[in-house]
């Protein structure tokens, strides 16, 4: 039988893994979302080519069109390249950040316990009391 402990440190595992592949996901489409289009005048700064046409660079994290001179600030997501993106998950108590070096935070331990019922038991046998789900309706008693 596995501790609640061992359940959660493998729930967390599984969750960084699930995050790290939305994080991938996420920055193909954002990437994607940059886009260029030749057209005659910039229309930011109203800058024209003498018969040729001007390569305007869209941007939406910064919400900028704009030619390469007047648009001279890349992709946000680009810049924090070297920075991962932070997941964080909300405890009664605090915002956590969810990776490898956060503490250890059991007020989640209840309510992990009560979704997933009688399969892992707590650890505790005296918590048990106010672990139990409530019911919304009183029991019938049958005559």
């Amino acid at each position: 039988m596995m501790s609640e402990r061992v359940f959660g440190d493998i729930l967390a595992a599984k969750l960084r893994g699930c995050y790290e592949k939305a994080v991938h996901v996420f920055r193909t489409i954002h990437q994607m979302d940059h886009f260029s289009v030749d057209v005659e005048q910039c229309p930011r700064c109203g800058r024209t080519k003498e018969g040729m046409r001007v390569k305007i660079n869209a941007a939406p994290c910064r919400k900028q069109i704009g030619c390469d001179r007047c648009h001279r600030q890349g992709c946000e997501l680009e810049e924090k390249a070297g920075e991962d993106l932070q997941a964080f998950y909300q405890c009664p108590h605090a915002l956590l950040p969810l990776n490898d070096t956060t503490d250890e935070c059991y007020c989640q331990s209840r309510m992990l316990a009560v979704h997933l019922g009688s399969a892992y038991p707590p650890k505790r046998p005296e918590d048990m009391k106010d672990l139990k789900p409530q019911r919304s309706s009183p029991s019938r008693k049958k005559k």
